[in-house]
């Protein structure tokens, strides 16, 4: 799992993180493993 450098693990903030389905860097996995982990309250969408 990737750290983050900012310490923002676990910051009730809400957050809305939009990644295309086919980007190859940050695709929907890579998010749900960092911004998602990082941030409890986080949303994810997927556009296509």
């Amino acid at each position: 799992m990737l750290r983050s450098p900012f310490h923002v693990k676990g910051l009730a903030h809400p957050v809305k993180v939009i990644v295309r389905a086919n980007d190859s860097a940050l695709n929907a996995d890579v998010i749900r493993t960092t911004f998602l982990a990082w941030y409890p309250d986080a949303e994810l969408e997927v556009m296509a």
